[in-house]
């Protein structure tokens, strides 16, 4: 049920933002940026991760060190004076061990790269499965 209303939710903002786009720019076309599963990892592992469990994650840290930097460059290099807003997918954050602090630091990193990826532009999250934790998601929805 949670789901459904985050989901109408999201839908309803994403609207009223291509709406009120459209408005602006008095034109009856616009584009979105749109970014699937970036599972945001950030060195040193175990400022998220329990000990025994970084390990799980290196790949996603090796993904962001080494290619999302040219990857959510050249996501940006395509936006345009049409572009609305971007969207994120879900699993924006690969998802943390060590509890919610360090879920909800993983998120608000994760939050301003891509805030600062698109400068300027509104970005909008929908919240995946490694967004929530515990049962509890109003962390990742804040």
């Amino acid at each position: 049920m949670r789901t459904n209303l985050v989901l109408a939710l999201f839908l309803t903002v994403a609207a009223g933002l291509a709406a009120q786009a459209r408005a602006q720019t008095d034109r009856s076309t616009y584009s979105v940026s749109v970014l699937g599963d970036v599972h945001y990892e950030a060195p040193p592992l175990e400022r998220f991760h329990k000990p025994g469990q970084a390990g799980l994650f290196k790949g996603n840290t090796f993904m962001w060190e080494k290619d999302m930097p040219g990857l959510l460059a050249a996501s940006a290099s395509l936006v345009g004076p049409d572009t609305s807003f971007a969207l994120q997918l879900g699993d924006l954050i690969a998802g943390a061990s060590r509890g919610y602090d360090a879920q909800t630091q993983m998120l608000a990193e994760a939050t301003a790269v891509l805030e600062k990826t698109y400068s300027g532009l509104p970005v909008l999250t929908v919240c995946g499965n490694h967004d929530y934790m515990c049962g509890n998601h109003d962390h990742a929805v804040e």
